[in-house]
């Protein structure tokens, strides 16, 4: 685990690592061709992240229990955790997750 998680928290979400990669799709697609995208957003996702990061803005001291690697969408992924305030107590750092 990344931190010292004797310090109780009021919940403890837990679930998978993801980020979410959304994009806005051009007026005209065309199957098989390549589209020029302008509109992207990346930033954590998934239920159990989700509830956490609106449960940690409504006030609650909330912890995220997930494995967690060392590459680039993991730490979009703490960077996300870190913005919502989600304590990171409980993340089990795992090389390739």
């Amino acid at each position: 685990m990344t931190g010292n998680s004797s310090k109780p928290v009021e919940v403890l979400a837990a679930g998978i690592n993801v980020v979410d990669i959304l994009f806005r799709l051009p007026g005209e697609c065309r199957i098989g061709e390549k589209h020029e995208i302008h509109d992207l957003v990346v930033h954590g996702g998934g239920p159990a992240g989700n509830a956490a990061c609106v449960l940690a803005s409504l006030g609650w001291d909330v912890g995220f229990l997930a494995h967690i690697g060392n590459d680039t969408r993991s730490r979009v992924a703490r960077a996300e955790m870190a913005r919502c305030a989600l304590r990171e107590d409980f993340l089990i750092e795992t090389p390739g997750a």
